[in-house]
Protein backbone atom coordinates (compact mmCIF):
# COMPACT_ATOMS: atom_id res chain seq x y z
CA UNK A 1 0.00 0.00 0.00
CA UNK A 2 0.91 3.97 -0.80
CA UNK A 3 -0.19 6.44 1.52
CA UNK A 4 1.89 9.41 3.55
CA UNK A 5 3.05 12.44 3.27
CA UNK A 6 5.95 12.74 0.21
CA UNK A 7 8.09 15.71 0.02
CA UNK A 8 9.10 15.53 -3.45
CA UNK A 9 5.66 15.73 -4.68
CA UNK A 10 4.41 19.04 -4.76
CA UNK A 11 0.79 17.92 -4.78
CA UNK A 12 0.96 16.30 -1.77
CA UNK A 13 -0.51 16.93 2.00
CA UNK A 14 0.80 16.51 5.14
CA UNK A 15 -1.74 14.55 6.94
CA UNK A 16 -1.92 11.82 9.36
CA UNK A 17 -2.64 8.33 7.50
CA UNK A 18 -5.82 6.28 8.65
CA UNK A 19 -4.75 2.65 9.74
CA UNK A 20 -6.28 0.83 6.51
CA UNK A 21 -5.19 -2.57 7.57
CA UNK A 22 -7.15 -2.15 10.82
CA UNK A 23 -9.92 -0.89 9.46
CA UNK A 24 -9.67 -3.44 6.64
CA UNK A 25 -10.07 -6.38 9.53
CA UNK A 26 -12.66 -5.10 11.75
CA UNK A 27 -14.80 -4.45 8.46
CA UNK A 28 -13.99 -7.14 6.51
CA UNK A 29 -16.14 -10.03 7.09
CA UNK A 30 -18.86 -10.47 4.45
CA UNK A 31 -17.48 -7.27 1.93
CA UNK A 32 -16.73 -7.56 -1.25
CA UNK A 33 -13.60 -7.68 -2.88
CA UNK A 34 -13.47 -7.49 -7.03
CA UNK A 35 -10.59 -8.21 -9.37
CA UNK A 36 -10.11 -8.45 -13.03
CA UNK A 37 -9.76 -12.03 -14.44
CA UNK A 38 -7.31 -11.69 -16.77
CA UNK A 39 -4.93 -10.59 -14.26
CA UNK A 40 -4.83 -14.43 -13.32
CA UNK A 41 -4.69 -16.06 -16.79
CA UNK A 42 -2.23 -17.74 -18.32
CA UNK A 43 -0.56 -14.48 -20.37
CA UNK A 44 0.04 -13.21 -16.95
CA UNK A 45 3.22 -12.74 -15.28
CA UNK A 46 3.77 -15.59 -12.91
CA UNK A 47 5.13 -13.50 -9.89
CA UNK A 48 1.84 -11.01 -10.18
CA UNK A 49 -0.38 -14.20 -11.07
CA UNK A 50 1.23 -15.87 -7.15
CA UNK A 51 0.57 -12.43 -5.34
CA UNK A 52 -2.40 -11.77 -6.42
CA UNK A 53 -3.66 -15.18 -5.67
CA UNK A 54 -1.79 -14.49 -2.18
CA UNK A 55 -3.74 -11.58 -1.59
CA UNK A 56 -6.94 -12.97 -2.92
CA UNK A 57 -7.00 -15.80 -0.04
CA UNK A 58 -5.62 -13.40 2.64
CA UNK A 59 -9.04 -11.61 1.92
CA UNK A 60 -11.09 -14.75 1.91
CA UNK A 61 -9.45 -16.04 5.03
CA UNK A 62 -10.19 -12.81 5.95
CA UNK A 63 -13.66 -13.75 5.49
CA UNK A 64 -14.58 -11.46 2.77
CA UNK A 65 -16.36 -12.09 -0.32
CA UNK A 66 -14.25 -11.94 -3.59
CA UNK A 67 -15.66 -11.52 -6.69
CA UNK A 68 -14.36 -11.89 -10.24
CA UNK A 69 -15.01 -8.90 -12.53
CA UNK A 70 -14.41 -8.14 -16.49
CA UNK A 71 -13.16 -4.44 -17.45
CA UNK A 72 -13.95 -4.86 -21.04
CA UNK A 73 -12.98 -1.35 -22.00
CA UNK A 74 -9.11 -1.70 -20.72
CA UNK A 75 -8.27 -1.49 -24.45
CA UNK A 76 -9.26 2.28 -24.15
CA UNK A 77 -7.24 3.03 -21.14
CA UNK A 78 -4.22 4.06 -22.96
CA UNK A 79 -6.21 6.15 -25.35
CA UNK A 80 -7.67 7.77 -22.23
CA UNK A 81 -4.69 8.17 -20.53
CA UNK A 82 -2.89 9.84 -23.50
CA UNK A 83 -5.93 12.38 -23.08
CA UNK A 84 -5.88 12.86 -19.61
CA UNK A 85 -2.19 12.97 -18.77
CA UNK A 86 -1.36 16.12 -20.28
CA UNK A 87 -4.43 17.67 -19.12
CA UNK A 88 -3.26 17.01 -15.81
CA UNK A 89 0.02 18.06 -16.33
CA UNK A 90 -0.82 21.67 -17.73
CA UNK A 91 -3.30 21.70 -14.71
CA UNK A 92 -0.68 20.49 -11.84
CA UNK A 93 2.21 23.20 -13.81
CA UNK A 94 -0.18 25.97 -14.10
CA UNK A 95 1.02 27.66 -10.94
CA UNK A 96 4.87 28.09 -12.33
CA UNK A 97 3.10 29.72 -15.39
CA UNK A 98 5.55 32.92 -14.29
CA UNK A 99 2.57 35.24 -14.53
CA UNK A 100 2.30 35.38 -10.83
CA UNK A 101 6.31 35.94 -9.99
CA UNK A 102 9.15 38.63 -10.75
CA UNK A 103 8.10 42.38 -10.74
CA UNK A 104 4.91 44.25 -10.31
CA UNK A 105 4.06 47.60 -11.28
CA UNK A 106 1.76 49.27 -8.97
CA UNK A 107 -2.16 49.00 -9.57
CA UNK A 108 -1.85 45.76 -11.70
CA UNK A 109 -3.92 42.53 -10.55
CA UNK A 110 -3.03 39.85 -12.76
Amino acid sequence: MIAGYDRRDSTCVDIPVPDYLAAWSARSRGSGSAFRKSITRAGAFPEVRAAVEKALKALTDQGAVVVEVSLPHTSFALSTYYLVAPAEASSNLARYDGVRYGYRAEGTTA
